[in-house]
C-alpha cells in the first residue's frame, strides 16, 4: 500500500505522505485533496462485444462479497429494453472445454464466453442503459475463499446480442 499526496504526479514522487510525514486531512478546504480509501474486491478481464453499438461493461458497484452480506455488480452500456442474464461460475478456464470460448461459431463474431455459466440469473428488460444486480452471500463458512466469476449476456430489444467483459472475485 502506498500513501501519496493527491497532487503528486506519480506514485513515489518527492511529495509523498510517507517521505514528508504530512498530508491533507478530511477537513481540507479543497475536497479534491481529501484522502479516501478505494478497495477493489475483484478484477475485470476480457473484452465485451455487441452486435450493435459498443460493448457493455460489468464492474463491481458496491457492498462486499462476504458471508451474510450483499454486493452489487453493475452492467453498463446496454440498450434500453435489453434482457440481461448474469452468468456466475467457479472457473474462468474450463466449462465443458477450455475457456474463453469463441462464440463466433454460433453467429456471434468477436464475442467470447469468459466464465463458466454454472449459474444464471435472469433479469427483466432494462429501463436504462445500466442495471444493478444485487447478490446476497449465504452465511456458510464453507464459501470462504471461494473464487467466483461473472459475465453478463443480454439480448437487445431489436434482437441484438451484447456480452460484457468478465469480473472475478473471492468470497470472504
Amino acid at each position: 500500500m502506498v500513501l501519496r499526496n493527491p497532487i503528486e504526479a506519480s506514485p513515489g514522487g518527492g511529495d509523498s505522505v510517507i517521505a514528508t510525514g504530512i498530508g491533507p486531512s478530511r477537513e481540507d478546504a479543497d475536497a479534491a485533496n481529501r484522502p479516501y480509501l478505494e478497495i477493489e474486491f475483484g478484477t475485470s478481464f476480457g473484452a465485451g462485444c455487441a452486435s450493435a453499438g459498443g460493448p457493455p461493461v460489468l464492474a463491481f458497484a458496491g457492498g462486499a462479497p462476504a458471508m451474510a452480506q450483499s454486493f452489487t455488480l453493475r452492467t453498463s452500456a446496454l440498450p434500453v429494453g435489453s434482457r440481461p442474464t448474469v452468468l456466475i461460475g467457479g472457473s474462468d478456464t474450463w466449462w465443458n472445454g477450455p475457456l474463453p470460448l469463441d462464440l463466433g461459431s454460433i453467429g456471434l463474431p468477436g464475442c467470447w464466453l469468459l466464465v463458466a455459466p454454472d449459474g444464471q440469473v435472469h433479469f427483466p428488460p432494462t429501463t436504462a442503459t445500466a442495471f444493478d444486480a444485487r447478490f446476497v452471500v449465504p452465511a456458510d463458512p464453507s464459501l470462504s475463499g471461494l473464487g467466483l466469476f461473472a459475465q453478463t449476456a443480454a439480448v437487445g430489444p431489436a434482437g441484438s446480442f451484447h456480452m460484457t467483459s468478465a469480473f472475478g472475485f473471492d468470497v470472504y
